[in-house]
């Protein structure tokens, strides 16, 4: 990645970092509908990330987590590609030792097979859940 893409990427991170200390995650606008719960009536796995994040924002842990635990991962993605040009520039073998690894793709795959293993559990919760009452 070059020095533009990581200050555009931090730029981008910070600006979403921003916003979700502006909104409140009860007041955030309705921009945009989830396909997956217009069609279906039952959330995806991404479902409540924004709100998630912007309680964690507004320091609203019980309710980030109650939204959506990922958002915790998704928050802490966003510090540090916030801050990555500047640990690439502090140290960069840091980040050629961390690019070049394997761990990373193991943890990004890891980090999409747990949302959507969430998602499944979500989504099976509240079927058992609205099928017993």
């Amino acid at each position: 990645m070059t020095v533009r893409q990581r200050r555009a990427v931090a730029v981008l991170a910070g600006l979403a970092l921003g916003l979700s200390r502006v909104f409140p995650a009860t007041a955030l606008p309705a921009f945009w509908e989830c396909p997956f719960q217009r069609f279906l009536h039952l959330p995806c796995p991404g479902c409540g990330l924004t709100r998630s994040c912007c309680a964690i924002s507004h320091g609203d842990f019980a309710a980030a987590w109650a939204l959506n635990p990922f958002g915790y991962v998704f928050y802490a993605g966003a510090l540090l590609a916030l801050v990555w040009p500047l640990l690439v520039a502090w140290r960069p073998q840091w980040a050629q030792r961390l690019c070049g690894s394997r761990a990373l793709t193991a943890g990004a795959l890891a980090l999409a097979i747990g949302l959507c293993g969430f998602g499944l559990a979500r989504i099976l919760w509240l079927s058992v859940r609205s099928a017993g009452g």
